[in-house]
Protein backbone atom coordinates (compact mmCIF):
# COMPACT_ATOMS: atom_id res chain seq x y z
CA UNK A 1 0.00 0.00 0.00
CA UNK A 2 1.25 3.48 -0.83
CA UNK A 3 -0.11 6.65 0.77
CA UNK A 4 -0.47 9.53 -1.72
CA UNK A 5 -1.47 12.27 0.73
CA UNK A 6 -1.97 15.83 -0.43
CA UNK A 7 -3.17 18.31 2.19
CA UNK A 8 -6.45 19.96 1.16
CA UNK A 9 -5.38 23.14 2.96
CA UNK A 10 -1.75 23.73 1.87
CA UNK A 11 -0.92 21.04 -0.71
CA UNK A 12 1.93 19.48 1.34
CA UNK A 13 2.45 15.73 0.87
CA UNK A 14 3.75 14.65 4.30
CA UNK A 15 1.72 13.35 7.24
CA UNK A 16 2.97 13.28 10.81
CA UNK A 17 1.83 11.39 13.89
CA UNK A 18 1.53 13.53 17.03
CA UNK A 19 1.88 11.64 20.31
CA UNK A 20 1.22 12.64 23.93
CA UNK A 21 2.49 11.27 27.24
CA UNK A 22 5.65 9.90 25.63
CA UNK A 23 9.16 9.77 27.09
CA UNK A 24 11.81 10.76 24.55
CA UNK A 25 15.49 10.14 25.24
CA UNK A 26 18.20 11.61 22.99
CA UNK A 27 21.90 10.86 22.89
CA UNK A 28 24.01 14.01 23.32
CA UNK A 29 27.06 13.83 21.08
CA UNK A 30 30.39 15.27 22.27
CA UNK A 31 30.51 18.00 19.61
CA UNK A 32 28.62 21.05 20.86
CA UNK A 33 28.94 24.75 20.08
CA UNK A 34 29.30 27.25 22.92
CA UNK A 35 28.02 30.77 22.25
CA UNK A 36 28.72 32.32 25.65
CA UNK A 37 26.48 32.83 28.66
CA UNK A 38 23.94 29.99 28.68
CA UNK A 39 23.75 29.52 24.92
CA UNK A 40 24.89 26.10 23.75
CA UNK A 41 23.98 24.25 20.54
CA UNK A 42 24.02 20.55 21.34
CA UNK A 43 24.52 17.87 18.73
CA UNK A 44 22.08 14.96 18.97
CA UNK A 45 22.50 11.31 18.04
CA UNK A 46 20.04 8.46 18.26
CA UNK A 47 16.65 8.93 19.86
CA UNK A 48 14.33 6.49 21.61
CA UNK A 49 10.63 6.87 22.42
CA UNK A 50 8.84 4.99 25.16
CA UNK A 51 5.17 4.84 26.03
CA UNK A 52 2.71 7.45 24.88
CA UNK A 53 -0.36 7.38 22.72
CA UNK A 54 -1.36 8.85 19.41
CA UNK A 55 -3.16 12.17 19.78
CA UNK A 56 -3.73 12.83 16.08
CA UNK A 57 -2.45 12.59 12.53
CA UNK A 58 -1.87 15.89 10.75
CA UNK A 59 -0.26 17.63 7.81
CA UNK A 60 3.39 18.13 8.67
CA UNK A 61 3.43 21.62 7.12
CA UNK A 62 0.25 23.39 8.28
CA UNK A 63 -1.09 21.14 11.06
CA UNK A 64 -4.39 20.35 9.34
CA UNK A 65 -5.81 17.35 11.27
CA UNK A 66 -6.63 14.17 9.32
CA UNK A 67 -7.92 12.14 12.26
CA UNK A 68 -7.41 11.17 15.87
CA UNK A 69 -6.48 7.52 15.32
CA UNK A 70 -5.29 5.17 12.58
CA UNK A 71 -8.87 4.17 11.69
CA UNK A 72 -9.87 7.81 11.09
CA UNK A 73 -6.66 8.42 9.14
CA UNK A 74 -7.33 5.46 6.87
CA UNK A 75 -10.98 6.46 6.39
CA UNK A 76 -9.89 9.95 5.29
CA UNK A 77 -7.25 8.59 2.91
CA UNK A 78 -9.65 6.06 1.35
CA UNK A 79 -12.50 8.57 1.01
CA UNK A 80 -10.18 11.01 -0.76
CA UNK A 81 -8.54 8.35 -2.97
CA UNK A 82 -5.11 8.92 -1.43
CA UNK A 83 -4.17 5.23 -1.16
CA UNK A 84 -2.82 2.92 -3.83
CA UNK A 85 -2.84 -0.81 -3.15
CA UNK A 86 -0.01 -2.98 -4.43
CA UNK A 87 -0.41 -6.50 -5.78
CA UNK A 88 1.28 -7.95 -2.69
CA UNK A 89 -0.91 -6.20 -0.09
CA UNK A 90 -2.93 -9.37 0.48
CA UNK A 91 -6.26 -7.91 -0.61
CA UNK A 92 -8.48 -9.97 -2.91
CA UNK A 93 -8.88 -8.73 -6.50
Amino acid sequence: MTIKFKCPKCGNTRVEEVMVNVTVSSEIKPDATYHGEDLVDLSYGEQTNEGGEVDRYQCQECGWVLGGDAKQLMAFLLKNKMVEFDDDDGFPD
